[in-house]
């Protein structure tokens, strides 16, 4: 299906490095991709946190949604990386499934500066399980799922946890690149997704995600 010219034009800005985008083109851009989201199921978070009940109204997460966030997130210069579904699929380079919602692990100490870009785009806070996580989202449903990281001179990092003497630990090798729509993209190693797929009963994405990762990188997944 052919793309809206004002789509078209925006994701065209976004594979130009460096490029700066106008917040009314990022705001019409997206809203120009409103009529090809479908329902989708409430959102949960990745290490079984409880569900985020704040709205009636979910849409899917789709490729041109990520990318003007992602973009959105470069023009306020914070550092944040694809974790979740999306995630995978930014492995893969190709989208498997559809995605309720866009997993982001960002720096700690940049918090203010996602926060107030994103809310200038018409995000607001629906669940607050800080210092783990927290959950933005806009009008229309869509669904962003924050993860603070704290990192280390090393360029390792750790998240906090349920339990607070087991925080979720990040090697500095788990921070690389994917793609979506052909775009790179930072996204969370393979091994650092299997590590966060253990340890609780899977749902029918968590099974399929993990089977596009032994498919694809050969490793051994937890379920």
């Amino acid at each position: 299906m052919a793309q809206p010219p004002l789509l078209t034009e925006g994701l065209s800005l976004l594979k130009t490095p460096n490029v700066e985008l106008e917040p009314d083109l990022l705001r019409r851009a997206r809203q120009a991709t409103d009529s090809t989201r479908t329902c989708a199921i409430p959102s949960t978070g990745i290490h079984s946190l409880p569900e985020t009940a704040a709205s009636s109204l979910h849409r899917v997460m789709t490729a041109d949604d990520v990318l003007l966030v992602l973009a959105l997130l470069r023009r306020a210069e914070v550092d944040v990386w694809i974790g979740g579904g999306w995630g995978i699929d930014a492995l893969l380079g190709e989208q498997t499934r559809d995605h309720r919602d866009l997993d982001l692990m960002h720096r700690q100490d940049q918090e203010a500066a996602v926060m107030s870009a994103l809310s200038a785009e018409g995000f607001e806070e629906t669940l607050d399980w800080r210092p783990v996580r927290f959950v933005v989202t806009a009008p229309d449903g869509r669904e962003i799922d924050l993860h603070p990281l704290v990192f280390s001179d090393e360029g390792s990092a750790i998240q906090a946890s349920p339990d607070p003497h087991s925080p979720f630990v990040y090697p500095s090798a788990c921070f690389v690149t994917g793609t979506v729509l052909g775009t790179p993209v930072p996204c969370l190693s393979a091994d650092q997704q299997v590590y966060f797929h253990q340890g609780y009963e899977p749902s029918e994405r968590d099974r399929h995600d993990m089977a596009q990762l032994r498919r694809v990188f050969g490793i051994a997944t937890h379920f």
